[in-house]
């Protein structure tokens, strides 16, 4: 798995697993019945490798961050860390 900036192109294969639900104070998604939310959850639970159903997995799942958001991650600490040098004592 990947997490990405939303502005990242999605990779062959891959799909979202946050959907938008509310934009700017609107809602944008059509409002699904309980059924419906249990049938998606239920299908997305069976998706999953049987050793990531379990309560305790012996084997960690990994999840790597994509480029951009490595890179947005740096770019973040420099900043923060260039405020504090800046800082007063």
């Amino acid at each position: 798995d990947t997490v990405q900036l939303d502005t990242e192109e999605a990779p062959a294969g891959s799909r979202e697993l946050l959907q938008p639900i509310v934009k700017n104070g609107t809602r944008v998604s059509t409002e699904e019945s309980l059924q419906a939310i249990r049938e998606r959850a239920m299908a997305s639970l069976d998706a999953l490798p049987a050793h990531l159903r379990e309560l305790t997995p012996e084997r960690q799942h990994s999840v790597e961050m994509s480029p951009a958001l490595l890179d947005l991650r740096q770019q973040t600490i420099a900043h923060y860390q260039a405020q504090l040098a800046d800082a007063p004592d």
